[in-house]
């Protein structure tokens, strides 16, 4: 290999390496051949993979990709179904009881508003549900 190499590693500039060092960059993952790299004598970074001095270290020094197998998933006893959630007013229950319902999370401000519609005009919600 004529030459040392700089290489960016994690966005910085480091080197010059010389084939030592470059074969344990490649071997401990540091370097791979998408690694951009210069060296004297090049006109602009590019990418180790298509600088013919490091084709070779990297054809030696390449991983091979871990096959992965994709299970299909068992079939379902039965599709999956919506549940639809309902507010309830409350028979009886004072604001300082709502408040605390919505401090210890049990219910949302949103919900907490349609139970007070509910409360505050039970005529109308009684006609919507005729």
């Amino acid at each position: 290999m004529a030459g040392d190499f700089h290489v960016v590693v994690n966005g910085e500039q480091k080197g010059p390496f010389g084939q030592t060092e470059i074969t344990a960059m490649l071997e401990n993952g540091e370097m791979q051949k998408d690694t951009y790299v210069w060296r004297e004598g090049m006109d602009e970074w590019a990418m180790a993979s298509s600088v013919p001095e490091l084709a070779s270290l990297l054809k030696t020094h390449e991983k091979a990709e871990p096959k992965i197998e994709i299970k299909k998933p068992e079939p379902l006893s039965a599709p999956p179904q919506k549940v639809k959630t309902a507010i309830v007013p409350p028979a009886k229950m004072t604001p300082e009881e709502l408040a605390q319902k919505i401090r210890s999370g049990e219910i949302t401000p949103q919900e907490a508003q349609k139970l007070l519609s509910y409360v505050i005009m039970p005529e109308k919600n009684a006609s919507k549900k005729k």
